[in-house]
């Protein structure tokens, strides 16, 4: 009888422990980023805001984020990187606004919302976020009273991978929330050269029709002294020649300067939209160039010689008489 009680008693004791141990192996688990990861993917996949928000803290993400862009630009040297920096903290606001509707609606619509303006943060659009998919952890740590996680992820639509440096704090019902993306300046500047040379990729055969068609001959500066204001400072005369083979009628490209003596360049649009160039035929083109007295690298574009200055005209379309025109998917890529 006595042994039998003691099998009772042990059976018990036994139950009670594995209920302990899987109540704190749960508990454990619980906050570990694995675990905040785990819902953060379920709730984006179930577009389920408010679970999302239970393990983002998007509004911390947001401004940790903007500051921490904002004090990369402070870091460029210039004027104008200054005020520019000075400006989008004075913007802080209304940005972070902004940027907290396009994470929700990105969350909600399952990252394919059917308004561009209201996915986009920054220059990065959200719904292309729809095709990146988790790769894994690749480390974790600790900085102070914070967790660190770096994640990896695959971005198939600019077919490339990159990390993720997460800060994640924890909350009162034990497990972490998210709180800042450490990286977020580095990540950025990532993202954009992928672009570009994605977009280069795109633009190359269309970018050899046009140089088939629009011959450059020559390029010549003439600067508009004591006229520092707006569509003032510069007048860039373009030599070329039509050798498209039919009547061009309008022409737009992007115009490069930039001192032989520094690595900065101005970039400028030009359009010209009332021509009438013949096949095999030239013609000189006059574009008034915008200098800002607030700009460094425009006093020096004003106060250097055209020789000693490297001037590029690259044309970006070119519209025939006869309603055909070439144009190349993606502007402003050199």
């Amino acid at each position: 009888m006595g042994s039998k009680k003691n099998k009772v008693a042990l059976a018990l004791a036994l139950i009670v422990a594995a209920a302990a141990l899987g109540y704190l192996g749960h508990g454990y688990y619980k906050a570990s980023p694995e675990y905040a990861l785990a819902r953060i993917r379920l709730a984006a996949a179930e577009r389920d805001l408010d679970g999302f928000n239970e393990y983002v803290d998007v509004d911390s993400v947001i401004s940790r984020g903007y500051d921490r862009v904002a004090d990369s630009m402070d870091k460029k040297d210039g004027l104008l990187s200054e005020i520019v920096s000075g400006l989008a903290r004075l913007t802080k606001p209304l940005a972070a606004r902004s940027a907290k509707e396009a994470v929700e609606k990105w969350v909600t619509t399952g990252g394919a919302g059917h308004d561009a303006d209201k996915t986009r943060v920054g220059g990065t659009d959200l719904k292309s976020l729809g095709d990146v998919s988790f790769r894994g952890i690749k480390k974790k740590g600790k900085r102070g009273e914070f967790r660190t996680v770096v994640i990896e992820v695959r971005d198939k639509t600019r077919d490339v991978d990159y990390e993720i440096e997460l800060l994640m704090s924890g909350t009162e019902e034990g497990h972490l929330k998210v709180v800042e993306i450490s990286n977020l300046p580095e990540l950025l500047d990532m993202l954009k050269s992928e672009e570009l040379e994605r977009a280069r990729r795109l633009n190359e055969p269309v970018r050899e029709k046009l140089d088939r068609a629009v011959k450059i001959l020559n390029i010549e500066k003439r600067a508009v002294e004591g006229k520092w204001v707006i569509g003032d400072g510069l007048e860039i005369d373009v030599t070329l020649r039509n050798e498209s083979g039919k009547n061009i009628s309008a022409l737009e490209g992007e115009l490069v300067l930039s001192p032989k003596t520094g690595r900065d360049e101005k970039r400028v649009s030009l359009y010209y939209h009332s021509m009438d160039l013949a096949r095999g035929k030239e013609t000189t083109i006059t574009w008034p160039v915008a200098l800002s007295p607030l700009s460094s690298l425009d006093r020096t574009i004003a106060e250097t010689p055209g020789d000693r200055i490297k001037m590029e005209f690259t044309p970006e379309m070119v519209f025939f008489s006869d309603g055909e025109k070439i144009e190349l998917p993606r502007r402003g890529i050199r």
